[in-house]
């Protein structure tokens, strides 16, 4: 009969996967009843003292395996998911990488099409970042682009909203069916709030601090633009952006914009 408890005692801390709070509760619980009911049929008090502190030697060995078993699983749990989040992010900025959009976009746009709501696209890209690099450094190159992430980062307030980095000093936000006004005010408060950071940017020609420009497109699940073709949309936008002076927000409607689909054209860089 002893034999039996330890077993159950042993199994339980060990193979029903409880967790160490639970373990020592049942454990407990089941020495106590044993203690009781010794009492109760009048065992032996050394046999009863005697079968109590084995069952007690081994519920201290069970909730330390318990624990340590425990605590491994979630260590192994939480690297797991540090690991992930890693391959996930850009080193730098702490947004998403290209590869995460590109999977990320392909299943909220496949979702957009079930639940027929529109997508917000919004392209960023730091005017003259090149010369700024060239002017101040890498280093101030390197926290400028920090900087200007954690403004597009705003924007991205809803669950399946986001932001990557989209290479180099270009970032992309897209917003999962936003109000139409909301999706068209986003832009404008990414605009501005870079250009509130002040960072000083004397090779910019377009002002005498670091700016971004801005292009967007919002694509409707009522019609038959493709994921490329949206995103081309918005590249288009920002390019616009860039040709007519940067530090400005173009918008492009996906659903009315002519694009050669796949046939991304020479993206306009002078100086960056």
């Amino acid at each position: 009969m002893l034999a039996g408890l330890v077993l159950v005692l042993l199994y339980g801390c060990l193979f029903l996967g409880l967790l160490f709070n639970v373990a020592v509760t049942v454990t407990g619980i089941m020495i106590v009843t044993h203690f009781v009911t010794g009492i109760a049929v009048e065992l032996p008090f050394d046999a009863l003292y005697y079968s109590t502190a084995i069952l007690g030697g081994t519920a201290v060995i069970g909730g330390i395996s318990t624990y340590n078993l425990e605590y491994a699983l979630r260590t192994n749990f939480l690297e797991t998911r540090l690991l992930n989040e890693l391959a996930e992010r850009d080193g730098m900025t702490g947004l998403y990488n290209r590869r995460i959009f590109d999977d990320y976009m392909e299943r909220l746009w496949r979702q957009s099409r079930r639940e027929r709501l529109g997508v917000a696209i919004i392209f960023v890209d730091i005017d003259f970042f090149k010369p700024y690099n060239d002017l101040y450094g890498h280093q101030a190159g390197d926290d400028c682009l920090k900087r200007v992430a954690k403004c597009i980062a705003r924007g991205a307030k809803r669950p399946f909203d986001f932001a990557a980095r989209y290479g180099g000093e270009e970032f992309v936000l897209v917003l999962y069916g936003p109000p139409d006004e909301y999706a068209r005010s986003v832009p404008e408060q990414i605009r501005r709030a870079v250009l509130e950071l002040e960072i000083p940017h004397a090779g910019s020609q377009a002002e005498k601090h670091v700016t971004v420009s801005v292009g967007f497109s919002l694509a409707s699940p009522e019609t038959s633009r493709s994921l490329v073709g949206a995103i081309q949309t918005a590249d288009e936008a920002l390019y616009q952006a860039k040709r007519e002076g940067r530090n400005r927000v173009v918008f492009k409607d996906s659903d009315a914009c002519e694009v050669e689909t796949g046939n991304f054209r020479v993206r306009y860089r002078e100086v960056g």
